[in-house]
């Protein structure tokens, strides 16, 4: 462990994390923290230059392909079209079935 460690709580809040989460990462391994005792307390630390740095490589990895996302952008406008048009076609027939019981019948 690095000198420069701060506590899980404090990583949390930095973060934008639950404390649940920062201690299943440490069980897991993605993040380098330890256990020490501060005034009879068990307190779980977490190794701050380390997680600097793994957050710059994560940062810089390339998003998943881009061209998968556009396409499915695409497949999701069509979708989105056609069910406007479904909504407005059923609207139509709302209106005049309305219509039609608004209408008096002559006996």
């Amino acid at each position: 462990m690095s000198r420069t460690s701060i506590p899980a709580r404090e990583y949390a809040r930095r973060h934008r994390m639950s404390l649940f989460q920062v201690v299943k990462q440490v069980n897991e391994g993605k993040l380098e923290g330890e256990t020490r005792e501060v005034n009879g307390v068990k307190t779980l630390y977490v190794d701050a230059e380390e997680t600097e740095q793994t957050q710059k490589s994560v940062e810089k990895k390339p998003t998943e392909k881009t061209t998968d996302s556009s396409a499915l952008s695409r497949k999701v406008e069509v979708e989105l079209r056609l069910l406007r048009e479904e909504i407005a076609g059923l609207r139509r027939q709302l209106r005049e079935c309305c219509k039609a019981k608004e209408t008096p019948t002559k006996n």
